[in-house]
């Protein structure tokens, strides 16, 4: 194996990527049409690790809508973590690109501070199934810190699992409504 093969399977290692697959009991339009407003996002209870999410921006056209929205983590941290980084800065933007003509999204994460810590993406699909329709999200996380890097990556897609969870929730409540 090359040096530069080694590197790259290196770096795929050290990513951590999650799926999610959502169903809910209602039309696939009704479904984008809710994950396509902010007001959806920007009424979500905070969870036990992230504040209510803040609307940064909203952007629609007929075929795209764009939505950023600022999350903070609400999460205790360990004293080993609070010596590299202020907690009070953990802030980021996700910003989330919406195809309605593909039903397919797309998010990244930015974070505020600590930009060189953290890189994260994700997609979703919509897609209309006999009871309803579901909502597949796959993604990664990459931490890259030598030694933690994989424990606070795992600990990030907890974190985001769990709010994902949290958000299907929500929304199969605003959609019975």
């Amino acid at each position: 194996m090359e040096v530069a093969d080694r590197t790259r399977a290196a770096w795929q290692a050290s990513d951590m990527e999650f799926t999610l697959v959502q169903h809910f009991d209602a039309d696939l339009a009704e479904v984008v049409a809710l994950y396509s407003d902010p007001g959806f996002f920007t009424s979500l209870p905070p969870t036990t690790r992230l504040a209510t999410p803040e609307l940064v921006m909203c952007e629609e056209s007929e075929e795209v809508v764009v939505l950023s929205l600022r999350h903070r983590l609400t999460a205790e941290l360990p004293a080993m973590v609070t010596k590299f980084v202020d907690p009070a800065k953990l802030t980021w933007v996700e910003t989330t690109t919406l195809d309605l003509s593909t039903l397919r999204s797309s998010s990244s994460l930015s974070p505020d501070e600590y930009p060189d810590l953290l890189r994260a993406s994700a997609e979703a699909v919509f897609t209309a199934v006999h009871e309803g329709t579901t909502r597949a999200v796959t993604g990664r996380v990459e931490v890259p810190v030598p030694i933690f890097g994989g424990k606070v990556e795992a600990a990030i897609v907890e974190g985001l699992e769990e709010h994902l969870r949290g958000e299907e929730t929500a929304a199969r409540r605003r959609l019975d409504a």
